[in-house]
């Protein structure tokens, strides 16, 4: 949380400056009402777009199944029916159901990925590396 309070507090001198000169225009002077945009309204956006981001960490551990996945964009036709049948499966549990799976509370009943999906995030996760200790070794020889 302190890391977050930091980055807000940099962005936040960053912008109130920009938005400043936004609304000043040349050599005029904000009015009242454009100073409480720049230097309140800022701010509390801020702190809307960090609640909405922490929020979403809770949403999606309790729903895998409702953010893309690599498959949608990259993946063959056998992968992105086997993803639909998992989203479809997996939209089939309670929200009660999840938050108890989640805590551990009783006995596990995710669907598990299929093992297309599986596959597919092993190849991609292969090419990454591949590629990471190409950069590495081009680093290196440079």
């Amino acid at each position: 949380m302190t890391s977050t309070l930091i980055i807000g507090g940099l962005i936040y001198l960053m912008t109130a400056p920009l938005l400043h000169a936004l609304v000043s225009r040349g050599d005029n002077e904000p009015t009242l009402p454009q100073w409480s945009v720049i230097y309140f309204a800022t701010p509390a956006t801020m702190c809307w777009l960090v609640i909405f981001g922490l929020l979403t960490i809770p949403y999606f551990t309790l729903y895998p199944e409702r953010h893309a996945h690599s498959v949608d964009v990259f993946g063959n036709d056998e992968e992105k029916v086997a993803m639909t049948e998992y989203r479809r499966q997996s939209s089939k549990r309670s929200f009660v159901r999840r938050c108890l799976d989640s805590c551990r509370l009783c006995a596990d009943t995710r669907v598990k990925l299929p093992q297309s999906v599986v596959a597919f995030q092993e190849r991609e996760l292969s090419e990454l590396r591949v590629l990471r200790e190409q950069n590495s070794n081009e680093h290196i020889k440079d």
